[in-house]
């Protein structure tokens, strides 16, 4: 491979060789932990405020009205936390990941893409973020919150709960092969996360809430201090439906399905990092070179 003229290009007067680069740069310290869960925080809030907000409007309407919301009112709700989902997972994915949901987190766990650590860091203030959220949709409109994930009238709570299990694990199986797993198309991850969150809250929301997210719904039942009896499937659906995501993941990656379709996303760059052998010691910097 060729390298010469990189020395100088990096201003580094000493010899370089290169080595691929197959993981993080950054050590996971506490520091990086504490970084990371500001930022999960700051988008778990954000995320969740934008479609709060667009949900506190379409229930909060007069009595005189019709309770079943309109296709057009699931579509405003839908596109709220479908676009709001994709904003803050792009704005905060090189802070802390952009997982916005403790389901995402916990099945990147399991595919080994985040520590344990970092992941209680994260959960926790996800949960944090999903409470503040929810509170400060109550101060900034009038009325009480109306926001909370409810069954439908005819839907069974084992309904609800696969429902929101199986539309959990498409979510977070699109994180993995969109986000985790790195091509041409990573850096449009967010778009296809946001759309997939659209299509699941769209279609769930009549059902089972379309909740997909434990902070989603724990953050307004702390806040109105209002847990239903089946307040729990919004935890164990994602959660489950993240083990299910992870396990076709892993089972994807045992059968190393990219060589399936060889060649289908190359693009004749590959990302090294760069060996001072001089000093001894890795330079922490990134390049591309044509292979």
């Amino acid at each position: 491979m060729p390298t010469d003229g990189i020395s100088p290009m990096l201003g580094q007067s000493t010899p370089l060789k290169l080595r691929k680069y197959e993981g993080r740069l950054s050590d996971d310290n506490f520091r990086n932990h504490v970084i990371a869960a500001i930022g999960e925080f700051l988008g778990t809030t954000l995320f969740l405020f934008y479609g709060f907000l667009a949900a506190q409007i379409i229930n909060s309407k007069p009595d005189n009205l019709s309770d079943a919301p309109s296709l057009l009112q699931l579509i405003f709700v839908a596109s709220a936390f479908g676009v709001s989902g994709a904003v803050n997972v792009w704005l905060f994915y090189r802070v802390s990941g952009g997982h916005l949901n403790p389901a995402i987190t916990i099945g990147l766990t399991l595919i080994g893409a985040v520590p344990v650590t970092r992941a209680l860091f994260l959960i926790s203030v996800q949960l944090l973020g999903g409470i503040l959220a929810a509170a400060l949709v109550l101060a900034v409109t009038p009325g009480s919150l109306n926001v909370q994930t409810a069954l439908g009238n005819a839907t069974s709570v084992k309904q609800g709960f696969f429902l929101e299990m199986i539309l959990t694990a498409t979510l977070v199986l699109t994180v993995f092969m969109l986000a985790v797993e790195k091509h041409r198309t990573t850096p449009l991850a967010p778009l296809g996360i946001g759309l997939i969150l659209f299509l699941d809250v769209l279609l769930a929301a009549q059902f089972s809430g379309g909740s997909l997210n434990p902070a989603r719904s724990f953050g307004p039942a702390v806040v109105e201090m209002s847990f239903t009896s089946y307040h729990w499937i919004y935890w164990f659906g994602p959660i489950a439906g993240a083990v299910l995501a992870a396990a076709i993941f892993k089972v994807l990656k045992f059968l190393a399905y990219e060589t399936a379709v060889a060649g289908q996303d190359h693009d004749g760059l590959d990302v090294y990092r760069l060996i001072d052998d001089a000093g001894g010691h890795e330079v922490d910097r990134e390049i591309q070179l044509e292979v």
